[in-house]
């Protein structure tokens, strides 16, 4: 809605298509409440142009559906133009990584690894040697033939 700045004079609305349908009655002030929630969430990540679309179609959507509808699609909208969320703290990374062991499933071993980008490259790295086929692993003396003593095959005793 309308509002004052800080020294007292009137400001136009922050969100002026919500804040005409809220005037005109085309829309609740709960749909309303929806709606700039989820702009808000968005306003960092998209640029004005997505900002403006989206602020238009989430209006014209609580203008013909009820409040569960919009924050369904509204949390679709704020999702495709945020997909990645807000940015971790560094610890909040620390509580979730790490290796976790699952439930096998159809008879494979089911783990799941959360890794910062260094571990995750350092890990790639030994998964990728150790699963290569063309790298071969290294010769052991149990791997090395017997010899005979002295005598080549087939020459008699």
């Amino acid at each position: 809605m309308p509002r004052s700045g800080i020294a007292g004079l009137p400001e136009p609305a922050a969100r002026p298509e919500v804040a005409a349908a809220v005037a005109t009655g085309n829309i609740a002030s709960h749909a309303a409440t929806i709606i700039t929630m989820s702009l808000d969430r968005v306003r960092h990540t998209a640029g004005p142009e997505a900002v403006a679309g989206m602020e238009h179609a989430l209006t014209v959507t609580a203008a013909e559906n009820d409040h569960d509808f919009l924050a369904r699609v509204a949390k679709h909208w704020a999702d495709a133009l945020d997909q990645d969320g807000g940015e971790p703290s560094e610890e909040v990374l620390r509580q979730l990584q790490g290796a976790f062991v699952r439930k096998p499933r159809r008879g494979l071993h089911h783990l799941e690894i959360f890794a910062t980008t260094d571990q995750y490259e350092h890990l790639l790295t030994v998964i990728n040697v150790a699963t290569n086929p063309r790298v071969g692993r290294a010769a052991t003396p149990a791997d090395t033939p017997p010899r005979l003593s002295g005598r080549r095959l087939g020459q008699g005793r």
